[in-house]
């Protein structure tokens, strides 16, 4: 089951509404209550590295997320 799924499962059995899913870019902007959750994630197996969680910053960012939530299986270099 891919990691995207997962995640959307997760958050929407605790009340989340998915506004932006996107598997390509490892994203998700959830609402919940009036306030804005952006997600980041890899793939078990990639390595992210300071650009991605960089680009997932700044998508944060525009999407004007409350808070941000970078989620990996493997340590950041």
């Amino acid at each position: 089951m891919p990691l995207l799924t997962i995640l959307i499962d997760i958050f929407t059995s605790r009340g989340y509404e998915v506004m932006v899913s996107s598997q390509e870019n490892g994203y998700l902007l959830l609402k919940k209550s009036g306030s804005t959750l952006a997600v980041g994630y890899s793939e078990p197996g990639q390595n992210p590295t300071e650009v991605d969680v960089e680009k997932f910053a700044t998508r944060a960012s525009k999407a004007e997320a409350d808070s941000m939530l970078f989620i990996s299986p493997e340590k950041l270099k």
